[in-house]
């Protein structure tokens, strides 16, 4: 081919890059994709493609870092124009992916190009992580072929023997082994940023574990994400890549000591928000998630009923206390599968706006039957229209109750009261929406048969926290009055 007269759509890519870019990096998303699916699509010598590939680097940063803000406060419905960016991102990423693959399998490569084909691996990496977490802050399943083409990389850029690609294969694993579907866009992305450098901590191995041990695998083979060990052994004799989190569980658990110990996170060299109280927690459960896989507790049982949803705590709260019920608060859900712990769903109808992970909610089979309450323990909307919920039961009812913190001029806080749960040996608690204020004693009021009731009360353990609500234990000092 005449290297004088490049294909037309290297003449287009190049005169696009060529241009002065908009002053709007967003506005660039659409071209963008459009030269790279012509790019990828025609037919031209890989050698060619490589060199536009690099050419788009720098626009593609620039207009990467322009989207990412926009997904760090995703709730549910995604909105259209969110979704069209996301969407059209990953995309981009994925182009730029399988091009880059494309230049990996070209045989006319020659042995002097190694050190340009380890470059586009590490590249395919970087891709790679990006879908993935587009995918992860928009609440969407990541591409099918996305842990294919990761560990093809990981391969080619030299695998167990090249640290880089180990680091970031490792920060991909990593996140996925933390159980990201139960953290909010904005702590998913902190917990990204603390991992950057922390990929090494993850341990990868191509031979079986030892008997007991806790380890996660993936197999090349399948393109699936990883699975814990302790929930699904891995197939015998296929390339399983193992790995574990153990030690970099022990080095962020280290910083999590040190933060919770007034530490300022600039010594540590960790992000500022990291002193937060949700941001510690959110290093807190990660580091829980890697020193101990989930295991499935229950089995699960198939379902096709039907239930509703409260997704909107203030109105849970106001039902709960007598009020009619509202339509517009309340959604229509089919359960997927149940277990004692919770429920698996998918919805059919209804508002459901400002849903996201870690959020509480009601839930009721039918008209006539109590709300249970229930944690978002993980979301995922594959279009607008199919939505899926996981929730963790975490009381067959609740009583609405304020309490007032005991401070000159508190004023009343909305609260539910969960009963005691013998069989779990657990004490009446408290669910509220987080507050920044801090408190140790309250006065909890109760209307029982129009009348008001009192008591004195101190706060206990915390039983669950998220970005949303906090649920706590507590003790009364005096009975109701």
């Amino acid at each position: 081919m005449n290297l004088s007269a490049p294909p037309q759509p290297l003449q287009d890519a190049f005169a696009w890059l060529a241009a002065e870019p908009d002053g709007d990096p967003l506005r660039e998303l659409v071209p963008m994709r459009r030269h790279l699916q012509a790019v990828a699509g025609a037919e031209i010598p890989e050698a060619q493609r490589r060199v536009c590939l690099r050419a788009f680097r720098p626009r593609l940063a620039r207009t990467d870092a322009a989207v990412a803000p926009l997904l760090l406060d995703v709730m549910l419905p995604l909105p259209l124009r969110i979704r069209n960016v996301a969407r059209a991102m990953g995309e981009i990423h994925d182009l730029a992916t399988r091009c880059l693959h494309g230049v990996s399998q070209d045989p006319t490569i020659t042995t002097t190009s190694r050190n340009a084909l380890r470059d586009d691996a590490m590249q395919v990496l970087t891709h790679t992580h990006r879908q993935q977490m587009i995918a992860l802050l928009t609440l969407a399943p990541p591409p099918a072929e996305l842990w294919d083409y990761a560990l093809a990389a990981f391969r080619r850029a030299g695998g167990l023997d090249n640290p880089d690609a180990h680091d970031r294969l490792g920060h991909m694993l990593a996140l996925m082994a933390a159980q990201p579907e139960g953290l909010t866009p904005r702590e998913l992305n902190f917990l990204a940023e603390v991992l950057r450098p922390f990929g090494h901590g993850v341990t990868l191995q191509a031979e079986p574990p030892a008997e007991g041990e806790e380890w996660l695998w993936i197999n090349p083979q399948t393109g699936q994400p990883p699975m814990a060990g302790s929930r699904l052994p891995a197939p015998d004799g296929q390339p399983v890549l193992y790995f574990n989190c153990q030690r970099l569980a022990e080095q962020i658990g280290t910083y999590v000591d040190f933060l919770a110990h007034g530490t300022p996170p600039e010594a540590l060299k960790l992000p500022r928000e990291a002193a937060l109280p949700d941001y510690l927690n959110v290093l807190r459960r990660a580091v829980g998630h890697w020193r101990n896989p989930r295991r499935r507790q229950f089995v699960r049982r198939g379902q096709t009923s039907r239930g509703q949803v409260c997704v909107r705590l203030g109105e849970l709260w106001r039902m709960l206390q007598g009020g009619s019920v509202d339509p517009g608060s309340v959604s229509d859900w089919m359960v997927l599968n149940e277990s004692p712990s919770g429920l698996a769903m998918m919805h059919l109808g209804g508002d459901i706006g400002g849903l996201i992970a870690g959020s509480a909610v009601g839930f009721r089979p039918g008209l006539n039957d109590p709300w249970s309450i229930c944690l978002v323990r993980w979301a995922r909307s594959d279009n607008p229209a199919h939505i899926e919920l996981g929730v963790e039961l975490i009381a067959p009812t609740a009583t609405a109750v304020r309490l007032v913190p005991t401070a000159a001029g508190a004023e009343p806080i909305p609260a539910l009261l969960l009963p005691p749960i013998q069989r779990l040996g657990l004490p009446e608690a408290l669910l509220l929406a987080r507050t920044t204020e801090a408190f140790k004693e309250f006065t909890l009021l109760t209307e029982q048969g129009g009348q008001l009731r009192l008591s004195a009360c101190a706060v206990g353990e915390p039983r669950h926290q998220t970005s949303s609500v906090e649920v706590f234990d507590f003790r009364r000092i005096t009975q109701p009055e």
